[in-house]
């Protein structure tokens, strides 16, 4: 049995232009989504198996919800609380623009956390690694929204050669009918971040097993239809 040997684009697809694109993307997607099936599988199961004893566990019962008690042991163990952030100088001396550059970015980071609902979505990560197997967190750049301003334009006429046109639009234009157009731009100072908790059933990666050789990632997002 002869393996095939895949170089180049051609012999992924047999289509051309959008067209290849689009197919090798599917049997990409496709492919990814039958090697972690099992996984994903095993995932949905762990949690359901966490969920019932985390809801019996105040009843009597003969099983004891040893899963969920080891879980609920280790997390404290895994992550309590944010950090405190600490940024100094690494050469200790008299330069002020270093200590203060230092101590401006130890708030920014801070803030930043504190914004961001840091905590609370690293315990999601940290209860989805423990009881799921893995724990996917995802930085997500906001940019800044747009501004709108409206100003006012002046309606464009077509040219008329008529003598007795031309004299009346020549009138008109002492007086000409405006009209407002809207304008957008944005504030570069608005831009931010945050951290987010990404289930791994919306997570996607190509099938290589060793993370410094995987390809590409994906996420499911859910759009309402304001949104699309």
């Amino acid at each position: 049995m002869t393996i095939q040997q895949v170089e180049l684009q051609e012999d992924l697809t047999s289509y051309e232009g959008d067209k290849a694109l689009v197919d090798i993307w599917r049997r990409e997607i496709d492919n990814a989504k039958v090697y972690h099936e099992k996984s994903k599988e095993t995932a949905i199961e762990f949690q359901q198996i966490y969920e019932k004893q985390e809801s019996e566990k105040n009843y009597s019962s003969s099983a004891y919800p040893i899963f969920w008690s080891n879980t609920q042991v280790l997390k404290p163990l895994l992550f309590s609380k944010l950090p405190k952030i600490n940024i100094a100088q690494a050469n200790y001396n008299n330069d002020e623009i270093a200590r203060i550059s230092s101590e401006l970015i130890e708030r920014l980071l801070n803030y930043l956390l504190k914004e961001s609902d840091a905590e609370n979505q690293f315990e999601k990560i940290r209860d989805s690694y423990l009881v799921e197997g893995i724990g996917i967190p995802r930085i997500v750049f906001i940019p800044p929204e747009p501004i709108e301003t409206k100003i006012k334009k002046k309606k464009e006429k077509p040219e008329i050669k008529d003598d007795y046109n031309e004299s009346e639009d020549m009138a008109e234009e002492e007086n000409p009918d405006m009209e407002e157009e809207s304008i957008y731009d944005v504030d570069e100072s608005k831009k931010s971040f945050k951290i987010e908790f990404v289930d791994y059933q919306d997570f996607l990666k190509s099938t290589e097993k060793e993370w410094s050789k995987v390809r590409w990632i994906a996420f499911r997002k859910y759009y309402s239809r304001k949104e699309l």
